[in-house]
């Protein structure tokens, strides 16, 4: 919980049971920002465990230098933008 919203907490807390609904708001608002950043780690998570478990089978069937030769090249527009290549705007 970020400190403002401990120090909020207190201050909620000193200032008695007839702020015990605002306390409770507080408290739930928190559990569903981590519950939200718990998924979002479990995302991570298992995105990172098949990446070891490809390079761990692959590793162990051929030499990891010729992992990514049959993958497609791409090239960048020449045009003078020197913005990187994930700054280009998305279309669909």
């Amino acid at each position: 919980m970020p400190i403002p919203r401990i120090r909020e907490y207190v201050e909620l807390t000193k200032a008695g049971h007839h702020t015990h609904e605002q306390r409770l708001d507080l408290l739930r608002r928190h559990q569903q920002e981590v519950e939200k950043r718990v998924a979002e780690l479990q995302d991570a998570l298992t995105t990172i465990e098949a990446k070891v478990d490809f390079y761990a089978e692959y590793g162990a069937a051929t030499a990891s230098d010729d992992l990514w030769l049959d993958v497609p090249t791409c090239t960048l527009s020449t045009t003078n933008d020197t913005r990187p290549a994930n700054h280009y705007p998305v279309t669909t």
